[in-house]
């Protein structure tokens, strides 16, 4: 578990015109291995996007959900799942994609 990984959560709040405006607040850092599974790309109202799936393997920790996202070498993944592995309270599977 070489990566330095950061756990952030979302909190919304209003602003100014009582629209909702999204802010990131770092929860705590963890050290994980990173296995990226598979990208995808297409092109969406003609701009080309990519989406790579990625997996972050960690030692178990309470509190990592679905909402939240990783940041890692200045890049953003949202959590889509986060599965303790074998139910045993050792490891935690923490499956994200990445929007490019």
């Amino acid at each position: 578990m070489r990566h330095i990984v950061t756990v952030q959560s979302r909190t919304t709040n209003k602003g100014d015109g009582g629209e909702p405006l999204d802010t990131w607040t770092t929860v705590f850092t963890i050290r994980c291995r990173v296995w990226p599974v598979k990208g995808k790309e297409s092109e969406e109202s003609r701009r080309e996007t990519g989406k790579l799936m990625c997996r972050f393997f960690t030692r178990y920790q309470v509190g990592i959900t679905i909402g939240m996202r990783l940041v890692f070498n200045g890049r953003y993944f949202d959590i889509i799942s986060a599965a303790n592995v074998g139910e045993m309270g050792r490891e935690l599977e923490i499956t994200t994609i990445e929007t490019i």
